[in-house]
């Protein structure tokens, strides 16, 4: 009995070769980045998502806007003095917001450009550390570079 208790309990530590160890931890420190890439990975996919959402909304501004602006100069044909100024203020106003709305659309399309190219980069290291293959030199630079460019 004592035979079969000993092949169940752990060979003792002296035992474990230090390159096992080192395996182990190695094979821990890749479950644990890809782990950290798979949620980065969903989080900027759900970034994206709301990024679009956005961009669809802006869009909308801009279409309610435009029309405005536009209706704006035929009425000022028919308006005194007085009236056109404060028309011309208006109009301002929404060609001063319609500018906004296409600087704010352009940037939310950038926005949503480099998520997605953080995305592809975050997916490809992941595919290299569930290869099995060794974690290189390369790939790690590759984490750290993503990481930092994620963080700024």
């Amino acid at each position: 009995m004592t035979a079969h208790h000993s092949r169940l309990s752990p060979p003792p530590a002296a035992a474990i070769p230090a390159s096992h160890e080192r395996h182990s931890a190695d094979s821990q420190a890749i479950r644990d980045m890809d782990e950290s890439f798979t949620q980065s990975i969903f989080r900027c996919e759900a970034l994206v998502a709301h990024v679009d959402l956005l961009i669809v909304r802006v869009h909308q501004h801009l279409n309610h806007i435009r029309p405005a602006a536009e209706a704006n100069i035929v009425q000022a044909t028919n308006l005194s003095t007085e009236h056109r100024k404060l028309l011309a203020a208006r109009q301002w106003r929404l060609l001063l917001a319609t500018d906004q709305l296409e600087e704010t659309d352009k940037q939310l399309v950038q926005m949503k450009t480099t998520v997605l190219d953080v995305v592809v980069r975050a997916k490809s290291i992941v595919e290299k550390l569930r290869s099995g293959g060794p974690v290189t030199q390369a790939v790690m630079d590759e984490f750290i570079n993503l990481t930092r460019s994620v963080t700024r």
